[in-house]
Parts: structure tokens; C-alpha cells; sequence
């Protein structure tokens, strides 16, 4: 049996040499410009449309609009917790103030407002002290705070008082036996 390797398509427009894998039929190339922002997409069939958009146009705002409502409900869209939405929303909206586009995704907030919430009924510290503490924790650090067996069973209650089924343990060992055995 032979082994084949897949050689990226390449396209050359405008001086340039653009690779394409075989499922990508686009290459986005949009850059902002003194007067406005060029889109230019460049097709697999070595076709290349631009568009030009001034600053100030009502589409240049509305584009922005839509781009910003798109990077906030990226940030979120996993999440199953609304207070975790919030938190996310919030940490997007910090970076975004500082010029900042991007995060690790290991750093992500999944449940952590949940944490939090145990935090402050533990601790007894505000919560903006406290969120700003948790910023700074990697996630494994604050998956190992809420496996602390005293914040661990504040997250059980405060998930049963919202409605949520607790984790059936027994379940949880017979699975993993299962897989075991």
C-alpha cells in the first residue's frame, strides 16, 4: 500500500503565491489603509476580488459592528453558564480596551463564575478583588481550586440551589471501570 501526500494547491495573483489545502477555496487578504480598508479575497481558481470601504462610509461602521458582534459571541459561544458569559464578555472587553485581539485559549473562564461565586462566600472578599486573582491563574490552577474539597462542595451547592444534578459518582467509577476492564 502506498502512502500519498497531498500537494497544496498554489495560486499566484498580484506577485504573490498563495497556498490553498484541499478543502480551503478562499484566502482572505483585507488590510487597513490610510483612507479605508481593502478586502481582497483571493479564490482557488487564481480569481481576486477586492473591495474598497472608506473610513467614515456607513458600511465601514456597520462592518465594525458586525465584527465586534461576532469576536464577543465567539468568546462565549461554548459556554452553557450565563454568568460564565458574562465573565467572558468582560475579560474580552479589558483586552479589547488594551488593544489586544487575542488570548490562549487555555486560559479560558468556563465555570468560573461558579468559582468565583464559591470564592467570595468562602474567602468572604469581594468579588472584583477575587476576579482579578483569578485573571492571573492558569486553568489547570483554577480547576485545582475547585476540586479543593471545602470550594468543591460550595460549587455542589450553589449547582443544586440552581437546579443542577450533582455528578453520580457511582456512575462516573462504573464508566471509567468499564473502559478498565
Amino acid at each position: 500500500m502506498t502512502a500519498t501526500t497531498t500537494v497544496p494547491h498554489k495560486v499566484h495573483a498580484n506577485g504573490t503565491t498563495y497556498e490553498f489545502s484541499d478543502r480551503q477555496k478562499v484566502h482572505k487578504d483585507s488590510v487597513v489603509t490610510e483612507t479605508g480598508i481593502m478586502t481582497k479575497f483571493i479564490f482557488r481558481n487564481g480569481e481576486v476580488r477586492e473591495h474598497f470601504t472608506p473610513h467614515g462610509s456607513a458600511i465601514y461602521a456597520r462592518a465594525a459592528l458586525h465584527g465586534l458582534d461576532q469576536k464577543f459571541g465567539d468568546e462565549f459561544a461554548g459556554e452553557t453558564d450565563v454568568e460564565d458569559c458574562v465573565e467572558a464578555f468582560e475579560s474580552l472587553s479589558e483586552r479589547l480596551a488594551r488593544n489586544e485581539w487575542r488570548e490562549k485559549k487555555a486560559e479560558g473562564v468556563s465555570g468560573t463564575s461558579m468559582l468565583l461565586r464559591a470564592l467570595i462566600e468562602y474567602t468572604g472578599k469581594g468579588k472584583e478583588e477575587l476576579k482579578a486573582a483569578l485573571r492571573l491563574k492558569t486553568a489547570a490552577q483554577k480547576k485545582a481550586l475547585s476540586a479543593q474539597k471545602d470550594i468543591a462542595k460550595i460549587i455542589a451547592r450553589l449547582k443544586a440551589e440552581r437546579g443542577e444534578k450533582p455528578v453520580d459518582q457511582k456512575a462516573a467509577d462504573d464508566e471509567l471501570a468499564s473502559m478498565l476492564a
